[in-house]
């Protein structure tokens, strides 16, 4: 709340003469003297006795830095919500292209199902072997019609949105220990706890998982 200052009646008290001169625009003793109603001798004698110079450079460096704080902080919330949103839409587009090529996958799967349907060579191929070798034959004519490009694409479309939706949702590495050498990797020291607090820790993420 800005402080009025014409709302004081004249002259002003030593308070309020410090009041303006420390937490108001910067003024000049002369300046303040016209407004205050005070003589400039005066204004001088209590401005040195209680340094008010000095208060005056304090209080508007801290006004300074608390504005500067709330910039970053402002800043760091409109970011936040920012990656927010970036990253959810991030998470939702690895995740229709893996659906896509999921279904493509399903689709390719559907073309060789009549053959495999037929029977499994694992059942019982020595019973009659010359059944066997047809259904084989069968199986085999049915794979050899998949086209090994397309069969290669989606599987890399698929890995690649996977690891996708990991990374966006904090789950980039599936070991402590992939963890580690990717941040010793980047040139940052890893220190790791003593085998008791590891113990510890363990134990308590056994828990949790036997709890849900």
């Amino acid at each position: 709340m800005t402080q009025n200052w014409g709302e004081w009646s004249k002259p002003w008290s030593k308070e309020q003469c410090e009041l303006r001169y420390v937490e108001g625009e910067k003024i000049t003793i002369d300046q303040l003297s016209l407004l205050s109603d005070r003589p400039t001798p005066t204004l001088r004698r209590w401005a040195k006795a209680d340094s008010w110079r000095i208060h005056r450079t304090a209080f508007h460096a801290d006004v300074a830095r608390q504005t500067r704080e709330k910039t970053v902080e402002k800043l760091s919330d409109e970011l936040s919500d920012v990656l927010s949103v970036t990253s959810s839409e991030h998470l939702e587009s690895y995740r229709v292209c893996r659906q896509l090529a999921m279904m493509r996958g399903r689709f390719l799967m559907k073309q060789i199902e009549p053959a495999f349907r037929a029977g499994s060579l694992s059942e019982n191929p020595d019973a009659d072997p010359l059944a066997a070798e047809a259904l084989a034959a069968i199986q085999l004519d049915a794979i050899q019609k998949l086209n090994p490009a397309e069969l290669n694409l989606v599987s890399l479309i698929v890995d690649r949105c996977v690891r996708g939706e990991r990374m966006v949702a904090g789950l980039e590495y599936e070991s402590v220990n992939a963890a580690i050498a990717a941040c010793e990797k980047a040139g940052l020291e890893v220190k790791v706890p003593p085998d008791a607090v590891l113990a510890q820790f363990g134990s308590s993420q056994g828990e949790k998982s036997s709890s849900h």
